[in-house]
């Protein structure tokens, strides 16, 4: 067994597990392999414990980066996911107390949406994005923006004022290494941003095969501390993302022997792992009572929600009628073998949808299924 990325210690307690033999990557994917996960005895950080983790050519060129910018809907109207970045960005900054951001690198730019947003919104700031993946770099290079693709081992030191990371600390192998190399490429008393899933608050981000180590904002803090950080902001949760946290940190002296002195820092990992197979287990009870008096069913939601959902239960086995979505002609829905409308236009034999998609929608999906004479069934309690 590997040590701790941030403690070094050996000893390690096996988390609830699904089942079934697949598992689901960050990107939607279902794959092959048994979802293992596993929390440090020292300090409590959860990370994977099975041997089949993503390698770097995974994300080069296999990992499916979003063809559009991500929507988020609302009542208020639609709002895209890079606005909503750059919103906390900006606040992070703010709160870091910094000068204003000269040069700016985005690690992990996919197609380069958060990237342009800043650009924009920065008209006097040089932004850069770095992204690994062939496809994702080459297709923001064909929109103008600036995304060179590649690792930062191909950077010089001290060229940033501001280096951001968005959701890609849980996908690397070793947390300390990649944080080192952020600091290594700020200017002396530059300004790190790291956004990704907390495990402050309950999230199904721990269910990602691709996810390699499960965050609290103490386990964040230490990350800092070890590898020459001052923490200037921290928040856990933002619009539309309560499951994230955001820190700030300015460059500063490396501690020469840090070491990790206090108890362990829980997270939710444990208790989310029970609830959403707890979940899952209900979910095949429903589909297949359904099924068994012949009630055709359908799914509201195709996104994150249903991913997870064809993962770890057996919806799609006992067999899917109808998608429900509000945007049916999406590309991506050709793969699935159901046909995919707005919910308006569901087939008078389905009267019954799972609410596969975030919580935070339920109120507002219940009652338009409800004012279409269907019911709903919740997948996440």
């Amino acid at each position: 067994m590997l040590a701790c990325d941030l403690c070094g210690a050996s000893e390690v307690t096996r988390l609830p597990q699904p089942s079934g033999t697949r598992s689901l990557r960050s990107d939607r994917h279902v794959v092959e392999g048994r979802l293992t996960k596993i929390e440090c005895a020292r300090c409590g950080l959860v990370r994977d414990g099975a041997p089949n983790a993503a390698t770097p050519r995974d994300y080069r060129d296999e990992y499916r980066v979003n063809d559009s910018d991500h929507i988020f809907y609302s009542p208020d109207g639609p709002r895209c996911r890079s606005a909503v970045f750059a919103d906390w960005i900006e606040e992070a900054l703010t709160g870091a107390g910094g000068p204003p951001p000269g040069r700016v690198l985005e690690i992990g730019a996919g197609r380069g949406y958060l990237t342009n947003e800043l650009a924009t919104r920065w008209a006097d700031v040089s932004c850069e994005g770095l992204e690994l993946g062939v496809d994702a770099a080459r297709a923001a290079a064909a929109l103008g923006v600036s995304v060179r693709q590649g690792d930062t081992s191909t950077l010089a030191s001290g060229q940033y004022d501001v280096v951001i990371a968005i959701a890609v600390l849980e996908h690397v192998p070793s947390p300390t290494s990649f944080i080192a190399e952020m600091r290594r490429l700020l200017v002396p008393g530059g300004t790190a941003v790291l956004i990704q899933p907390t495990q402050d608050v309950p999230s199904y981000d721990v269910f990602f095969v691709d996810h390699l180590h499960h965050f609290s904002t103490t386990h964040l803090r230490a990350y800092a501390a070890k590898t020459g950080f001052r923490e200037r902001y921290s928040r856990v949760g933002f619009q539309f993302m309560p499951n994230f946290s955001a820190h700030a940190w300015s460059a500063a002296d490396v501690a020469p022997a840090w070491h990790w002195r206090d108890a362990p820092a829980r997270t939710s990992c444990t208790l989310t792992l029970q609830r959403v197979l707890s979940d899952m287990r209900r979910v095949d009870e429903i589909a297949g009572r359904l099924s068994t008096v012949g009630k055709p069913f359908g799914v509201f939601g195709l996104y994150e929600v249903f991913a997870l959902t064809r993962a770890y239960s057996n919806l799609e086995h006992v067999g899917i009628a109808m998608g429900l979505d509000d945007a049916p002609d999406n590309p991506e829905y050709r793969q699935y073998p159901f046909p995919v409308v707005l919910p308006e236009r569901v087939s008078p034999e389905v009267r019954d949808a799972f609410l596969t998609m975030n919580r935070i929608y339920y109120d507002q999906a219940r009652a338009r299924l409800t004012a279409l004479g269907l019911e709903s069934h919740p997948v996440l309690s």
